[in-house]
């Protein structure tokens, strides 16, 4: 929606500096949207930079960890110094699922009492509703700025 603002505000800044007739209607008329155009362009820089308007949640999610169907293992290979995870969370199925280290994904393995993978999402959410308004079209509500899954396994696990 700021750039909807912007361009209106430039739109209305040409019609302003050309049609209105010289005086201090038109001296006022250029100030004001003049100075629009620049709250917008600030505005879309602070966003870009900053995540300005917004602010981070995070979401944790855990759900339990099952073993391979033949043992309780949690298979694993390096990618680089980090290490890729496969698992499963559901006992009626053979699907298996990958967590791949990145530059936004991190994952950890611990020992614990019981088996289960915690999720640990940064997600942007909106500062409030003029935020909301602003921003609305971006597509920036919602997007994940960093997940962190932490895999515990007890004692008796095997990690490959």
């Amino acid at each position: 929606m700021i750039l909807v603002i912007m361009a209106l505000a430039a739109i209305a800044y040409f019609f302003v500096a050309v049609l209105t007739p010289h005086g201090p209607r038109r001296r006022l008329g250029v100030t004001l949207l003049g100075a629009l155009l620049i709250l917008c362009a600030l505005g879309i820089a602070a966003n870009d930079a900053t995540h300005f308007g917004f602010k981070t949640v995070t979401q944790t999610r855990t759900t339990p960890l099952v073993g391979t169907p033949s043992a309780t293992t949690l298979t694993t290979h390096r990618v680089g110094t980090a290490v890729a995870v496969r698992y499963r969370t559901n006992p009626l199925t053979t699907t298996v699922k990958q967590v791949t280290p990145s530059a936004t994904v991190t994952t950890k393995i611990r020992r614990g009492p019981q088996a289960h993978v915690t999720t640990t999402d940064r997600v942007l959410a909106y500062n409030g509703k003029w935020a909301a308004f602003l921003f609305a079209w971006s597509g920036q509500a919602g997007q994940r700025l960093h997940r962190t899954v932490t895999f515990t396994v007890p004692s008796g696990w095997q990690i490959k």
